[in-house]
């Protein structure tokens, strides 16, 4: 494909950027399918999963000003395993046929491989190569062209695997995700590939990443800072999240210490108090979201939000709100696109029953909806 003249994250022009800065503007706005083809909320196997989501709730969601939407997968799901293993026929087919609806309700689609098995993180020790996502890509590709029409460029993107981790060494994960970007692009030579650091998309991790050496890629992070605020009552991840609830914003010292007094356990009193030692406000998340605009700008690539959101069920939804519009006001002013996590889970965006969903406005208007 050709270059065009493209602007980074701060201003920054090279005179000849390939389409990711460009296609990263189609970013700017959207969220996460995250209950459709990766953790259904009431378990539907692959074949039962075409009705959770319908074209009138994703064209809704184009109409208030989403642009895109993350379509998070489970590869397991449609696998019949092992390194050697292979897609289901059907499984791909009802793959496609998701991408095929959002594209038809005039959204883009960042397509994420979103595995929850660890199998699927590991890569070789013997030649460094993630094996199981290799396989995943190979096949999705090898499907992709027996399956017109082909998997456009312009308005779908691929993220190669959501939230690397568990690497000692995060040279291991470089060098894999390396050798998946060059797999990728053989298969799909006009595609912009999402690419990320480890310990789970985090910013630093970012930072600490060397661009690959390859054209027409946005590197991506997630942002939940402060974990304390926007996980609370999460009964996952860190035991102590369950503990908290009512938990303010902005975070200081002495909006924090009544809720930790009323905390009996003492591990999640002792975890909260020390997350608000420094307060967490609008101009701490402005400072974190910028050191990663700096980084794209340093190394002139595209960076994007892939997910970031609040628990909702257990924080002050003027806490939440609030939360929302500071995040979003940062991404905003670093020209940054994002994706909310989620549509219709735990962080929702959307409240109801399949066809009856309704919106929450209040949300919407907070990551820059329904302007």
């Amino acid at each position: 494909m050709g270059t065009i003249a493209a602007r980074g994250v701060l201003g920054r022009v090279a005179p000849t950027v390939h389409s990711a800065f460009d296609r990263a503007t189609r970013l700017r706005c959207g969220v996460n399918l995250s209950h459709w083809h990766w953790l259904p909320q009431r378990g539907e196997k692959w074949f039962q999963r075409d009705g959770l989501i319908s074209l009138d709730e994703l064209k809704r969601l184009a109409a208030v000003g989403a642009t895109h939407v993350r379509l998070p997968i489970e590869p397991a799901d449609y696998w019949h395993g092992g390194h050697d293993g292979s897609f289901l026929k059907d499984g791909y087919h009802a793959i496609r046929g998701a991408i095929n609806k959002v594209l038809e309700a005039g959204l883009c689609v960042v397509v994420d491989c979103h595995p929850q098995k660890p199998e699927w993180m590991k890569v070789s020790e013997e030649d460094g190569r993630a094996k199981m996502l290799e396989a995943f890509w190979s096949r999705f590709a090898e499907f992709g062209k027996t399956s017109p029409p082909a998997l456009d460029p312009e308005r779908v993107f691929l993220e190669i695997v959501n939230e690397p981790h568990g690497f000692k060494d995060p040279k291991v994960w470089a060098g894999a995700q390396d050798k998946l970007v060059t797999l990728l692009r053989d298969r799909f030579p006009a595609h912009t590939i999402i690419a990320t650091g480890d310990e789970w998309g985090s910013i630093d991790a970012l930072l600490r990443l060397a661009p690959l050496h390859n054209d027409n890629i946005i590197y991506s992070f997630h942002f939940y800072d402060p974990h304390n605020f926007t996980h609370q009552g999460a009964t996952w991840g860190f035991e102590p999240w369950r503990h908290m609830k009512g938990v303010p914003w902005p975070m200081t010292k002495e909006s924090v210490e009544p809720i930790a007094c009323a905390i009996e356990d003492k591990a999640a009193r002792d975890a909260l108090r020390w997350s608000a030692k420094e307060p967490w406000d609008s101009k701490r998340v402005r400072e974190r979201i910028r050191q990663a605009a700096e980084w794209a700008s340093t190394h002139n690539v595209p960076i994007y939000c892939g997910e970031f959101g609040v628990y909702a069920k257990f924080a002050p939804r003027s806490a939440r709100l609030a939360w929302l519009r500071d995040v979003t006001a940062a991404l905003d002013e670093f020209k940054i696109g994002r994706a909310m996590w989620d549509y219709m889970g735990g962080f929702a965006l959307a409240e109801g029953e399949a066809g009856k969903r309704a919106l929450d406005r209040e949300v919407c208007g907070a990551i820059g909806m329904g302007k």
